[in-house]
């Protein structure tokens, strides 16, 4: 019984310490190097982020694309091609936060 408990007090800190910065950093960086990727609807734009939570630079990015290439107007939307997974412990905290930019986009597979 002391070892069940002492095995579920430390996933219960692993999890805590993946949520909470600077180790949420790390978890991050480590995990999820090339899992935030965004495109448009025909996939001509394509961008990962490295695990740096740099919307504003994809968005400047997507917004350069179409002033440099003449898209069609359902090109114009960027899409995540990440989805929340409930396993992925360690991302628990900005599927929480309502300020992470990422999840505000539109899913598209």
């Amino acid at each position: 019984m002391k070892k069940r408990s002492i095995f579920s007090s430390i996933i219960a800190l692993v999890i805590i310490l993946s949520n909470i910065p600077p180790t949420s950093y790390m978890f991050d960086y480590a995990l999820d190097e090339k899992h935030y990727r965004y495109k448009n609807n025909s996939g001509l734009f394509d961008v990962t982020d490295r695990s740096e939570n740099n919307m504003e630079g994809v968005k400047n990015s997507f917004q350069e694309f179409i002033k440099t290439n003449k898209v069609q107007s359902e090109d114009t939307i960027l899409y995540r091609t990440f989805w929340k997974n409930p396993l992925a412990f360690w991302r628990w905290n900005s599927y929480i936060n309502s300020e992470d930019k990422r999840y505000k986009l539109p899913y598209k597979q």
